[in-house]
């Protein structure tokens, strides 16, 4: 069903499972995410290139509203089901943290990460800061080793806009958790 080659179907079908995750989550906490999730992040990662280099054209496409459903729904689906071990969907998600890819699609993976911020914030801010890291961090001890980022601390790059939105949240979870 996730994989049909009528792209309409897979959107409601990804719609149903959100519908379906809110109300019975943790009974579809398994096979959703060994059966369901990874082949939604594979369309993403796959898609990611077509939508960031396209005209405007293209977000009338199904493959555009495909992109935008599971954007739209992966975060709501893997908080419903209290997924962790988020990697690879953290990863299939942060191209779409790009000011080249269409807004509604950066709007969609900001939203997505709200939702994920709630289930592994460190995760979360450690991939956002391999993006953009806007001041540079030091460890606060002498027993600690310092962290290299793939980004420059300070230097804007394609995502910092979106990045600057969502590190702040990742550190209030923290600090919520920890009261």
């Amino acid at each position: 069903m996730f994989t049909d080659e009528e792209k309409l179907v897979t959107i409601k079908a990804i719609q149903t499972l959100a519908t379906m995750c809110e109300c019975c989550g943790d009974f579809l906490r398994q096979r959703t995410m060994k059966d369901v999730v990874p082949k939604l992040v594979s369309f993403l990662t796959t898609q990611e290139k077509i939508s960031c280099s396209s005209a405007q054209a293209y977000q009338y496409t199904v493959s555009y509203k495909l992109q935008l459903a599971c954007l739209t729904h992966l975060g709501p689906i893997c908080q419903e089901v209290e997924s962790h071990g988020l990697d690879p969907v953290v990863r299939g998600c942060l191209p779409y943290l790009s000011l080249h890819q269409p807004k509604p699609l950066q709007q969609a993976s900001l939203t997505c990460f709200k939702h994920l911020i709630s289930l592994e914030p460190d995760v979360i801010w450690l991939r956002l800061s391999d993006l953009y890291t806007p001041d540079d961090l030091s460890p606060p001890g002498s027993e600690f080793r310092h962290i290299k980022f793939l980004a420059r601390s300070g230097e804007r790059n394609e995502y910092s806009d979106n990045v600057i939105l969502l590190l702040p949240l990742t550190s209030c979870v923290q600090t919520a958790i920890k009261s």
